[in-house]
């Protein structure tokens, strides 16, 4: 796989990961237009306890790929021409 190849990976990777978190937090908002209710409160808790999972894998995710595109770069800027 040749470093470009490598890095429209990964760009696309980068790019569904924010569509996947525009969308988790689309349904977030919508739950939080819901009338008060116990179950309610119940739900927007489990959201928001999602919502900090999704966070933290994402914030994992972006910084093993920032590495990565780091460890390509530095590849790419070594390399004799």
């Amino acid at each position: 796989m040749t470093i470009d190849e490598r890095l429209e990976a990964l760009t696309m990777n980068v790019e569904l990961m924010q569509a996947e978190g525009r969308k988790f937090h689309g349904d977030l908002r919508r739950w939080a237009g819901l009338k008060e209710g116990r179950n309610h409160r119940k739900q927007l808790t489990e959201l928001e306890t999602k919502s900090a999972e999704y966070q933290a894998r994402t914030d994992q995710n972006l910084a093993e790929i920032t590495d990565k595109l780091n460890g390509l770069i530095g590849y790419v800027d070594g390399k004799p021409q």
